[in-house]
C-alpha cells in the first residue's frame, strides 16, 4: 500500500507519538478524486510545504510554472513521490530542480528522454553504489490528466523544491479567451495561483468577475474548479493562430483557430438616416405592417440620428420635411403604422434619388444610412444600373419584409444585390413581428442594420492545405471562436482567410511560426488527436514540443551531497518507472407565375379603357394603352392617342394632350381584381373606334 501523508502545521507539532498517529489516519483516509497525493518512501514524515502556480495567459494558450516544496522530518534521506493530476488538455513541457551549489541556490534544468531511458537513468542514480553521487528527479506520464514525479533524495530534517510546467490550450468564446481549471494540488494544500496577463494591457477574469491585481499577488487557492477568461485590449476584426507540422511522411497535423473580436463595430454617432417604405399596392397590409416594424426596431438602435421617412407608391412622399429626430420619428412611424396608403405604382428609383438628394444636404463627414424596404415589384424600365450613385460615404441597405418571426438573411444573388453592396450595405431577405412581446428580439435582429455584427462568406486557402481538410465555417458572428486539430498530408506554412463585414472585405493571414509548432506539437499530448499516433509517430512530436508523454519523459540530474549508500533498496518502492499508460425569395421581372387561363384580363382591360373614354371625353378617338403589372398592382401606364389628322402622340401617362393625360390618370387609378396573380406581366388594350 502507498504510504501517504499531507500536512500544513508547524512541525513542533508533529513530534512525537502523536504524529505517527496523525499520519496513519491521514494515509487511512480517502483521498478525494483528482487530488494530488505526496508521500515518502521510507516514512510517513515527509511532508509539502507550499505549491504555488504561477499562471501566464497569453492569447490561444496559459503557461503554468509549478513550484513545489517538501521537507524530510524522518531519519533518513528519503524519495519525494507525487501523485500529480493535471487539467484535463494539460501537459507537461518542463522540470527543474533546486539544489545548492558552493552554498548557493542553482537551478537543474531536465532533459526530456526516451521514457525507459529515464526510467533506467533514475533507477541507476538512485541505488546504492560507490560512485559520484548524483541527485534525480523523474516527471513521467500515467495517463492523459495524471502524471508522477519521483524526487531522490530528500536529506533528513532539509527541504526540497521542485518546479514543472504546463501548458494548456484555451477556449474562445464571446470575444475573449478561456481557460478552465480543475482544483490543483492536494485536499489539505491546494495550489496557490498567482495568475497575470502576458500583456499587461488585457484584462483578467476569474468566473466572470475582473480579477483584483491585489487578490492576484496574494495569491488564490485552487481548491475547486474556477475559469480564468481574458479580454485582449486590442483585437483585430479577424484573428486567429495556425500550427502545422509535419511528422512522419505524407503525414501532417495542422491546428487553426479564428476568433472574433467581443464587437466587430460600433453604432454610427449622430448619423443622417433616410428609411424609404413601399407602400404600393403589391405590399400585402400584414407585411406593409412587417416593414414598419422593422424600421422601428432599427431607429431605436440609433438614438441621435437624424432621420428622414419616405414612403413611396407611384410618387415618394416625405413624412416630414427633411431630418428630424429619431423619437418623433418613432411617433411617426408609429401613426404610419395605422394609415399606411396602398396605391398602384412602385417608383423606388425616385425614392432612392430622393434619399439622395436628402443625404447630400449632411454636414460634411457624418455618417450617412440608407435603409429601404421593398418587394422589388417595378416597372420593367426600372433596373439597378439606372440607379443615381450615391455618396462614396452612404451606406444603401435594401430588403424585403414579410410578417413572420424576426430573421434577417443576406441575399448575394439578388438582380439588385450590386446597387446596395456598392455602397458596402447589403441586400436582405427577412420577417419582422408585429407583436409587442417581441420588442427585444426584434431589436437584436434589426441591430445588423445598425452595425456589423457577423463576418460572412469566410474562405480559407493554403499552400498545400486540402481545402475539406479545415471545415472553417462560412459565418462567424462576433465574440465567436472556431478551431479544429486535425490531420493533413503536407504541413502548410500559411492559411489566408477573407470575410466580409457587411460587404466590405476583412482577411487575416495565419502562419505557422517556430513557437506556435513547437507549442502545439506539445498540446496534441492533451487531444484526442493523441490516439491516432502511433510510438514513433509520438516521438517525433513529443521531442519537437519538449512535452512529457507516453513514450517520453523528464529527467532531472543535480550533482549529489548525499553519503553514495544511501541509495533506495533494489526492489523498494518508487524506483523510477517512467513508461507511460497510455419565406420570402427574391423576386425580379419575368419570375412571375402564369396567368391564370380562366380570368379574361383582356376583357377587365377593355371594359375599363371604355369607362375610361367616357369620362374623359375621348369617345370615337383611337387610344391605345399599355400597362404592366406586378401581381393586382399597376406599376407602368403608357397611353398613345391618335391626332386628329391621322397621326400619333404617344407617351408616358402624364404627358401629352388633355385626353392622354385623363385615360393615364384613370389607369393608375384601377384597382386590379385578384384576377391579376402574375409576378410581372404586360398588356395592351385598344379602343374599338
Amino acid at each position: 500500500m502507498r504510504r501517504t501523508l499531507f500536512a500544513t502545521s508547524p512541525v513542533s507539532s508533529l513530534v512525537g507519538f502523536s504524529s505517527l498517529s496523525l499520519a496513519l489516519a491521514l494515509v487511512l483516509a480517502p483521498s478525494p478524486a483528482g487530488a494530488d497525493m505526496v508521500s515518502g518512501t521510507r516514512s510517513f514524515l515527509l511532508f509539502e510545504r507550499s505549491d504555488v502556480v504561477d499562471l501566464v495567459f497569453d492569447h490561444g494558450h496559459a503557461t503554468l510554472v509549478v513550484q513545489r516544496t517538501v521537507e524530510n522530518l524522518g531519519p533518513k534521506h528519503d524519495q519525494a513521490l507525487f501523485d500529480i493530476y493535471i487539467p484535463k488538455t494539460a501537459v507537461a513541457v518542463g522540470l527543474r530542480t533546486l539544489g545548492i551549489v558552493d552554498g548557493k541556490p542553482v537551478w537543474f534544468t531536465g532533459e526530456l528522454l526516451e521514457a525507459e531511458l529515464a526510467a533506467a537513468r533514475y533507477k541507476e542514480l538512485t541505488g546504492i553504489g560507490g560512485w559520484y553521487p548524483k541527485d534525480p528527479a523523474l516527471l513521467s506520464w500515467r495517463s492523459p490528466t495524471e502524471l508522477k514525479l519521483q524526487v531522490f533524495p530528500i536529506a533528513p530534517k532539509t527541504k526540497k523544491t521542485v518546479e514543472y510546467t504546463l501548458e494548456m490550450p484555451t477556449r474562445y468564446v464571446d470575444g475573449r479567451y478561456a481557460l478552465d481549471l480543475s482544483a490543483m494540488g492536494t485536499e489539505q494544500l491546494p495550489a496557490l495561483m498567482h495568475p497575470r496577463a502576458a500583456d499587461p494591457k488585457d484584462a483578467l477574469y476569474l468566473d466572470g468577475a475582473k480579477l483584483d491585481a491585489k487578490l492576484a499577488a496574494k495569491g488564490i487557492p485552487l481548491d475547486d474548479a474556477c475559469t480564468l477568461t481574458l479580454a485582449p485590449a486590442t483585437p483585430p476584426s479577424i484573428g486567429g493562430t495556425l500550427a502545422s507540422v509535419s511528422f512522419a511522411k505524407s503525414r501532417a497535423f495542422v491546428h487553426a483557430s479564428l476568433g472574433l473580436p467581443e464587437r466587430l463595430s460600433e453604432e454610427p454617432k449622430g448619423a443622417y438616416v433616410v428609411v424609404v417604405l413601399d407602400g404600393s399596392r403589391s405590399i400585402r397590409d400584414d407585411d406593409r405592417l412587417a416593414e414598419v416594424a422593422a424600421a422601428s426596431a432599427y431607429l431605436a438602435g440609433l438614438p441621435d440620428a437624424h432621420v428622414a421617412v419616405l414612403t413611396f407608391a407611384r410618387k415618394v412622399k416625405a413624412r416630414n420635411v427633411g431630418f428630424v429626430g429619431t423619437k418623433i420619428a418613432l411617433s411617426d412611424l408609429e401613426t404610419l403604422s395605422a394609415s399606411f396608403p396602398d396605391e398602384n405604382g412602385s417608383a423606388i428609383d425616385a425614392a432612392l434619388a430622393e434619399a439622395a438628394r436628402l443625404l447630400a444636404t449632411a454636414p460634411a463627414g457624418a455618417p450617412r444610412r440608407v435603409v429601404a424596404l421593398t418587394d422589388f415589384h417595378t416597372r420593367s424600365a426600372i433596373e439597378p444600373k439606372t440607379i443615381s450613385a450615391f455618396d462614396a460615404d452612404t451606406i444603401v441597405h435594401l430588403a424585403t419584409i414579410g410578417k413572420g418571426s424576426a430573421h434577417l438573411e443576406r441575399d448575394d444573388d439578388h438582380p439588385w444585390a450590386k446597387l446596395a453592396r456598392a455602397t458596402g450595405g447589403l441586400l436582405y431577405q427577412g420577417a419582422a413581428s408585429t407583436s409587442s412581446m417581441d420588442v427585444e428580439v426584434m431589436r437584436d435582429t434589426f441591430e445588423e442594420w445598425v452595425r456589423p455584427r457577423h463576418v460572412e462568406r469566410i474562405v480559407a486557402t493554403g499552400i498545400g492545405l486540402d481545402g475539406a481538410a479545415l471545415s472553417i465555417p462560412s459565418v462567424m458572428r462576433e465574440g465567436e471562436g472556431w478551431e479544429q486539430l486535425t490531420f493533413a498530408t503536407y504541413a502548410s506554412p500559411a492559411i489566408a482567410v477573407t470575410g466580409e463585414l457587411w460587404s466590405k472585405k476583412v482577411s487575416a493571414l495565419l502562419s505557422s511560426t517556430s513557437e506556435s509548432e513547437k507549442l502545439w506539437s506539445a498540446l496534441v499530448f492533451g487531444s484526442d488527436v493523441r490516439d491516432s499516433l502511433n510510438e514513433k509517430e509520438m516521438m517525433t512530436l513529443a521531442m519537437k514540443g519538449g512535452a512529457v508523454s507516453p513514450v517520453t519523459s523528464y529527467l532531472a540530474i543535480e550533482p549529489g551531497v548525499r553519503p553514495s549508500t544511501e541509495g533506495l533498496e533494489e526492489g523498494g518502492a518508487g524506483y523510477g518507472d517512467g513508461i507511460g499508460l497510455g419565406s420570402l425569395g427574391s423576386f425580379g421581372h419575368g419570375y412571375g407565375a402564369k396567368i391564370v387561363a380562366m380570368y379574361d384580363h383582356a376583357k377587365f382591360l377593355q371594359d375599363e379603357l371604355t369607362a375610361a373614354l367616357t369620362v374623359c371625353g375621348g369617345q370615337g378617338r383611337k387610344v391605345h394603352v399599355e400597362i404592366e403589372t406586378t401581381y393586382d398592382e399597376v406599376v407602368d401606364v403608357e397611353v398613345s392617342v391618335a391626332s386628329v389628322d391621322g397621326g400619333k402622340a404617344s407617351g408616358k401617362a402624364g404627358a401629352g394632350d388633355a385626353l392622354d393625360v385623363c385615360v393615364g390618370e384613370r389607369f393608375w387609378s384601377t384597382v386590379l381584381p385578384s384576377g391579376f396573380r402574375s409576378a410581372f406581366h404586360r398588356f395592351g388594350v385598344s379602343s374599338k373606334a
